[in-house]
């Protein structure tokens, strides 16, 4: 299923749902301490991240509403639409399943569906990346990320 409509039209749209998930990840990370003292605590990052997803939104959005005119395109790309429901669905995972369970399952599933590879690969891949970004932020970095219900 397709949507034909003018490009800065389907550019302004991108723009708002960008700054919508922004104020999804702020609003999901309120509730993690920002930090104190100088050091970043585990709401630091997807606050900052937030702001600037919503900032170059409303950027993006702008800047295609003033152009006005433009080419017809056509929405409903598949891999866009796959990446668009898997950022959705970290937003809403982000509390209960923390982030290497989070993020192990978001880039599991975007390896396998965008990167078409197998199943076992996609999985560890997934899960080799959330556990090096997750020992970065927690021995490198000092900072705690969210652990979520499972405690993992």
């Amino acid at each position: 299923m397709s949507l034909a409509v003018k490009h800065w039209q389907g550019d302004a749209a991108l723009g708002v749902v960008f700054a919508l998930i922004g104020a999804g990840l702020i609003a999901v990370s309120s509730g993690y301490a920002p930090g104190e003292d100088g050091v970043p605590g585990a709401g630091f990052l997807p606050t900052l991240l937030g702001c600037g997803l919503i900032a170059a939104g409303l950027g993006s959005a702008l800047r295609a509403w003033r152009a006005g005119a433009g080419a017809v395109v056509e929405l409903g790309e598949r891999r866009a639409l796959i990446v668009v429901a898997a950022l959705t669905l970290a937003i809403l995972a982000w509390v209960p399943l923390g982030f290497i369970g989070t993020a192990a399952v978001f880039l599991t599933a975007l390896f396998q569906l965008l990167g078409r590879i197998g199943w076992v690969r996609a999985i560890a891949s997934g899960v080799g990346t959330a556990a090096v970004v997750w020992a970065v932020f927690d021995y490198a970095l000092g900072v705690q990320l969210p652990a979520g219900w499972l405690g993992i």
